[in-house]
């Protein structure tokens, strides 16, 4: 494209005629020509936020959509049967069989340590490492934290335990977690012996 000497375009060849004639018979775009595909881009309005600053009315139009929509959906309290609500009470309370079983186990900790004290150190490292370790007097803890850390170490498992059932996994993954962090709880104790 070259520009003659009184500064107006002239085509040079046949395509910038063809080009230069696409570009000035193209319509005009429109208001009612864009919208539609402007409006097939924009997200549903049950996604749309409004900002605070919208006029009441839309607030007022926007709350009764979504009232309606509530409304529409079949409502789950309604429709329980007495059988159905202690199915589901009977079940939140049996996953707590864990902590149950822990509490009553707890009783019993004072012979399950003198059996563990007759397997020599390694015992009580195995079986009660929570009160090995708050034993130490290096962590800082008082004197009563071992006898503390004896009743209270088969609880907390068996919390973690129905936190790892409550989680989907399965029994199996429970009970490794639990010999994982014994496991993990008597190397530390004789690194701490080692050491010390």
């Amino acid at each position: 494209m070259q520009a003659n000497i009184s500064g107006a375009w002239a085509p040079q060849s046949k395509e910038e005629v063809f080009h230069f004639s696409v570009i000035v018979s193209t319509p005009p775009v429109t208001y009612s020509s864009v919208m539609p595909q402007i409006a097939a881009t924009m997200p549903e309005a049950k996604y749309r936020k409004i900002s605070q600053r919208a006029p009441d009315e839309l607030r007022a139009t926007v709350l009764s959509a979504r009232e309606l929509e509530i409304s529409r959906r079949p409502s789950k309290r309604k429709s329980a049967k007495p059988a159905e609500v202690s199915k589901r009470i009977g079940s939140s309370l049996a996953s707590w069989w864990p902590v149950a079983v822990a509490l009553f186990l707890t009783g019993f900790v004072v012979d399950f340590q003198s059996v563990a004290e007759q397997f020599g150190v390694w015992g009580p490292r195995l079986a009660f490492p929570l009160v090995q370790i708050a034993a130490h007097s290096e962590i800082g803890f008082s004197a009563s934290a071992p006898h503390a850390a004896l009743y209270l170490q088969l609880p907390l498992e068996g919390l973690l335990t129905k936190i790892t059932l409550d989680r989907g996994k399965s029994l199996r993954a429970a009970i490794v977690q639990l010999v994982l962090i014994h496991g993990i709880a008597a190397a530390v104790l004789w690194l701490a012996a080692y050491k010390g």
